[in-house]
């Protein structure tokens, strides 16, 4: 049988032998109920009861146990056969022959008590069953997630005279006030360098999202490409990547760029 997440279905073969015990206790009290027989005594003058259902409540108790130890040891065996590398194999394998000994035994109760066992072992093998399975989806799930990817300092290029040191230094000076995200990280990345800043001054903020500074009278320019071409940068390269760039010019002249990509 294939268990599902719907309890009725799930747990059909535990609420089956709880019923079915149910009514074994239920004809065991019918059985044993006596009523006296009026006006009758015995040998002994002593007043006789009638029992009229223990002359049947045995045998019907006999052949409910037997109904249903049979039905429990086809689905398991039909289990077996279904499922031969399942969780439950071996209760599946079990289940039927424990049973049948105990019907050829003719230990009816203890058929009874068996297949209540088995039913019970197997809403627990399945509970582990469906957990591991939960367990395994959920790690596949986080394997193939997929990282939010993060802007970092990719590369820089330098002109003659400059160096990449240099370029973080005087980009890095300007990015407190910016209040842009490019030049943040390369704050960030002189931090992480130990890369000492530029001694700018007179720091401001274009309209168009560039910046202007000065170092050592030296009038600097940082922005994007679209922002150096609108200040007529000279030298600046004929090309606009297609990532995130900060492009750097002293005096009107471009002196370098500093990518960016996603790790």
């Amino acid at each position: 049988m294939k268990t599902t997440n719907n309890g009725i279905k799930r747990y059909w073969h535990l609420w089956l032998s709880l019923l079915v015990g149910a009514a074994i206790l239920g004809i065991q009290i019918a059985g044993n109920s006596c009523q006296l027989v009026p006006g009758a005594h015995n040998q002994n003058g002593e007043q006789i009861f009638s029992c009229p259902g223990a002359n049947y409540s045995e045998p019907v108790i006999i052949l409910i146990i037997c109904w249903l130890a049979a039905m429990i040891a086809t689905m398991k065996t039909l289990d077996m056969v279904n499922r031969l590398r399942s969780r439950s194999f071996g209760l599946d394998f079990v289940a039927p022959i424990l049973i049948g000994y105990f019907l050829y035994q003719k230990q009816f109760w203890y058929a009874y008590f068996a297949t209540l066992a088995i039913s019970i072992l197997e809403i627990f093998f399945t509970a582990i069953h469906d957990y591991r399975i939960k367990r395994k989806t959920a790690k596949t799930k986080q394997k193939g997630r997929k990282q939010p990817r993060v802007l970092v300092v990719d590369r820089i290029e330098a002109t003659k005279g400059y160096s990449s040191d240099m370029l973080i230094a005087i980009a890095a000076a300007v990015a407190p006030p910016s209040n842009n995200n490019e030049l943040n990280l390369i704050h960030q990345y002189a931090i992480k360098h130990h890369i000492k800043l530029a001694p700018a001054s007179s720091i401001r903020k274009a309209l168009n999202g560039g910046m202007y500074a000065t170092i050592d009278r030296r009038r600097l320019v940082i922005g994007d490409y679209d922002f150096m071409l609108a200040t007529k940068i000279q030298g600046l390269p004929d090309h606009n990547p297609a990532l995130p760039a900060i492009y750097i010019a002293v005096n009107g002249r471009y002196i370098g760029t500093i990518h960016f990509g996603y790790n």
